[in-house]
């Protein structure tokens, strides 16, 4: 029987170091992954691997808000009204009680912009605003300025200005000095709706979506025909580019058939004697990571070796994952931060002539030290 456990909330906010996921993959690289197997159409079912990696670890919003994300970066601008159907399929997870009913939503909702017409030009723009300054240079427009923009904010018509211009250097400058202050993105939101509907264009948001810069980013993006390219297959793909076999998943009545035991199992049924085989058997893929800065790695920045981190202090890091915070929880586990360790009792029978540190063990211990050296590299 598979056991899938369902966390009600996000755990561990605030920390932003290694987190190891349900298979000890580093989670910041787990989600690099879903985002370099999206934009590239690697391969669905390792999008859908990388998705349930994280989910399965008890970041279930967090996988949703990528989702959504990857929806408003490369689907949005070719498919506005998709997003009512993931809105709908958002409040079906939501509201679910049944956890694989409401697991399954992760592979509805990926299914549904995998297999669209995409483009990556709106991230395009995205990472353009990321790798902008806010002490850039910002061009100075000549004349005097026109004036509907006295219809707006005041704190949004430089912006505004900026859109008109299709100056993205400047766009970008001001959506920077905005960005830290929630209030002032409220504002250039209500502005730039008032506007964009003003150009006779419909602005796109989802309440259920928290990303404020990538939905202000992706609803720019269509008032800026200076940038709109010609598509070809290097920046817009349709699901014809997909191989055939990673879709065709659904039967005439449009329910999926796709067996979802392998994503979203947490390997309970090892026990007692095959728990060394889960990551040998499950560790299927190595991450993306050849497009990122290495030095903001999460295990790089531990500056501890690859093998202190994997071999020595796995479990600690594991820990800020929901599911292996439940399952040291449950064995009354104790999360030392200070020596970066984790501890069980170890002096009192527990359960089946074992205490509490040799049981949980018996159930958990992955034994990353012991496995195979193709296992270690991925």
């Amino acid at each position: 029987m598979v056991k899938i456990k369902q966390f009600s909330h996000q755990e561990n906010n605030k920390y932003e170091g290694l987190v190891f996921t349900r298979l000890l993959y580093p989670k910041d690289e787990v989600v690099t992954s879903i985002w370099e197997c999206f934009e590239n159409k690697v391969d669905y079912e390792e999008t859908l691997f990388w998705c349930y990696e994280l989910y399965i670890s008890g970041f279930e919003e967090d996988t949703l808000q990528i989702l959504f994300a990857l929806y408003f970066c490369y689907v949005s601008f070719h498919n506005k009204d998709l997003l009512t159907e993931l809105d709908e399929l958002y409040l079906k997870w939501k509201v679910e009680t049944i956890c694989e009913e409401k697991s399954k939503c992760v592979h509805l909702f990926l299914q549904k912009i995998y297999n669209q017409k995409y483009s990556n030009l709106v991230k395009n723009l995205l990472d353009t605003y990321r790798e902008t300054s806010k002490h850039g240079k910002v061009t100075l427009f000549k004349g005097k300025k026109p004036r509907w923009l006295e219809d707006y904010d005041s704190n949004s018509r430089s912006l505004l200005h900026s859109i008109s211009k299709q100056n993205i250097q400047n766009i970008s400058h001001f959506l920077k000095i905005k960005e830290e202050k929630s209030d002032e993105l409220e504002k250039i939101e209500l502005a730039l709706n008032q506007y964009t509907n003003a150009n006779e264009n419909e602005y796109l948001t989802s309440k259920y979506f928290q990303g404020t810069m990538i939905t202000i980013i992706a609803n720019i993006y269509p008032l800026l025909d200076s940038i709109h390219t010609n598509q070809t297959p290097n920046n817009t793909r349709h699901f014809e580019y997909v191989n055939s076999n990673d879709t065709d998943k659904t039967s005439e009545d449009n329910e999926t058939t796709f067996d979802l035991m392998p994503y979203i199992s947490t390997f309970e049924e090892y026990y007692p004697s095959k728990v060394y085989k889960i990551l040998r058997e499950h560790r299927t893929y190595k991450t993306h990571i050849s497009n990122v800065d290495k030095s903001q790695l999460t295990i790089v920045k531990t500056k501890k070796t690859m093998q202190q981190c994997y071999y020595d202090d796995w479990l600690y890091y594991a820990s800020f994952s929901p599911l292996w915070k439940y399952r040291i929880e449950e064995y009354n586990g104790i999360i030392d931060h200070k020596n970066q360790k984790v501890d069980f009792d170890d002096l009192e029978i527990y359960e089946n002539d074992n205490t509490r540190f040799e049981e949980f063990y018996n159930h958990y211990n992955l034994e990353p030290d012991e496995q195979p050296i193709d296992i270690i590299i991925k």
